[in-house]
């Protein structure tokens, strides 16, 4: 007796191979972990206490400030002192001209830094010439970046017109839920919570200060307490923004926000939350995909774990193979028709291709 191949081929090559763990966590309920209880009472907190808090004055600011500023900036650190340029080391008027002319020509940070015996300006934002002396005197009076783009609050006043516009289309239909929160930028991983409830979607806007440095180390993450089945990602936003996407939490609960950092160490940023009604229905709607993709999957694996086991018995040339694939399929109560559809079979199950294994267990009928 043997088995009708096309069925489990196609089983095979389709159904993707996942492990039979992955598909007993996927029982689990969806992104969701507790809340510790510290976060469990507190409402749009600000941040706590020590040295990755901003001051009073700062914080004050803060409170007044719009939900698309930037958080205020710090004291700035005075420029590191250059090398000492020997006399013989000075460039001639016409070599200088001639270089000023010739790192002129770029426009923007990573052009100007790539470009042989050039560097870049943050205070005036230009691209000036160099060398392993520092700027050719008179070019740059701050500090100059020859290796990488360090930009500073001369870019950042430069590109806020467009963060903000771009910010603004992120949220569209949303209106702000409470007020900006500011904090300071640290290696310490010290969030910002916001208390979110069932019947609303929320997105988290985030600015940054112009006195940032290494900005482009900096990640924003979300650790939402509740269960959602969409969004919640970081996504940059023009040149000094982030946005902390559309999630829909199906219970009442917390979002985590704080910003990942391995070398920034100056700068603040500001986070705002977002908040726009929702449909019980559009919920359910989401529930219901979810939970029908979890089924899905499950059976999938268990089907796939049950095809390759097949194929194991038939090389090993056991008996009964077909009798065991059966058998591995009810144990999950599944039907090789079940397996065919990649969904759990309606009341009238249809008859599958496996009428071999049926005369195995129960004889012609």
């Amino acid at each position: 007796m043997r088995v009708s191949l096309p069925f489990l081929l196609r089983s095979a090559v389709v159904l993707p191979l996942v492990g039979i763990a992955a598909a007993c966590a996927a029982s689990a309920p969806p992104r969701t972990e507790p809340l510790p209880p510290s976060r469990a009472a507190s409402t749009s907190a600000a941040p706590a206490p020590g040295p990755s808090a901003l001051s009073p004055q700062a914080a004050a600011q803060a409170a007044s400030g719009g939900p698309f500023d930037p958080p205020p900036m710090g004291p700035l650190p005075p420029p590191p002192p250059l090398p000492h340029r020997p006399p013989d080391k000075v460039p001639s008027p016409d070599e200088q001209a001639r270089k000023i002319a010739d790192c002129a020509r770029f426009s923007s940070c990573q052009d100007c830094v790539e470009a042989h015996k050039c560097g870049y300006c943050p205070d005036t934002g230009t691209c000036t010439p160099g060398d392993l002396f520092g700027p050719y005197p008179g070019t740059c009076s701050g500090a100059w970046e020859p290796m990488a783009c360090k930009l500073g609050p001369r870019d950042a006043a430069e590109h806020d017109a467009e963060t903000r516009a771009a910010l603004a289309k992120q949220v569209q239909g949303f209106t702000p839920d409470g007020a900006p929160v500011d904090h300071a930028i640290t290696d310490v991983k010290t969030p910002v919570t916001f208390q979110v409830r069932r019947g609303r979607c929320y997105q988290v806007t985030l600015r940054l200060s112009g006195d940032v440095d290494e900005r482009w180390d900096l990640k924003p993450v979300a650790i939402p307490h509740v269960v959602f089945y969409e969004g919640g990602r970081s996504v940059p936003v023009a040149f000094d923004g982030f946005v902390i996407d559309r999630l829909c939490p199906q219970q009442d609960g917390a979002v985590d926000v704080y910003v990942a950092t391995e070398r920034a160490r100056r700068g603040a940023w500001r986070a705002q939350l977002w908040s726009a009604p929702i449909e019980e229905e559009e919920l359910v709607r989401q529930r219901d995909l979810h939970e029908t993709a979890e089924r899905r999957a499950r059976i999938a694996t268990w089907c796939k774990s049950c095809v390759v086991e097949w194929a194991r018995c038939r090389v090993a040339g056991e008996p009964r193979c077909a009798t065991s694939y059966f058998q591995c399929l009810a144990a999950a109560r599944l039907t090789p028709a079940d397996c065919e559809r990649g969904d759990i079979a309606p009341v009238e199950r249809p008859s599958g291709p496996f009428n071999e294994a049926r005369l195995e267990l129960h004889g012609p009928t």
